[in-house]
Parts: C-alpha cells; structure tokens; sequence
C-alpha cells in the first residue's frame, strides 16, 4: 500500500490510476486530477512537514481517515462543478480549491 501525495488516499500500486516520478522516487495516485496536481506543482507535495489523511483538532474533536477527506473533497469538488454548470475545463481547479476549503474547515476542528 501507498498514498497518494496529493489527497493522502492509500492505495494499492497496481490499482493506481497514474503515477509519476519525482526525484528517483515513484508516486501513485488515485485519480487523473491528483496526478494533475502533483505532476504541475511536485515540490509542493513532496515537501510537507506533516503527513495528510488524519486530521484531529486539540479539541478532541474525531479523527478524519484519508478516505473520508478525499469523499468530502470530492462533494465539495463536484458542488464547485454544480455551480459553475459543469463547464469542461476547470476540474483540476475545482478539485484543488475543494481541497484547499476543506482542510481549512479540518484544521479549524
């Protein structure tokens, strides 16, 4: 098992959609738009200082799984999509924004 550096999903290698090299070092991801991000901005997600997929406040508030933050950032994502009339073109940009709203509301737990 993996995770993907962009949403923090754990996936198996051979189930990735995609992959990219970085540095000597392979990178597997879930879907097409994590690849897109990654292969347009690596260093961004290559040097974090703390790891994604869990996320927990100091108020104790419940921990959230890497699956359960990639669902809410999907709905987010698809909601961003909605509003915009499905308009090709922007999901790469919905997705990233969706991800960026959404962890804003995870650190602030």
């Amino acid at each position: 098992m993996v995770t993907d550096p962009v949403c923090g999903m754990t996936i198996e290698p051979r189930r990735a959609m995609a992959k990219a090299e970085h540095k000597g070092k392979t990178y597997y991801f879930c879907t097409p738009k994590c690849h897109q991000a990654f292969t347009a901005d690596p260093q961004k997600y290559t040097s974090r200082t703390k790891p994604r997929g869990k996320s927990k406040s100091a108020s104790g508030a419940r921990e959230v799984s890497a699956n359960e933050r990639h669902r809410m950032i999907a709905q987010k994502a698809y909601y961003r999509a909605q509003l915009r009339g499905f308009a090709p073109g922007a999901e790469v940009e919905d997705w990233l924004l969706a991800e960026a709203e959404i962890d804003k509301v995870l650190e602030e737990r």
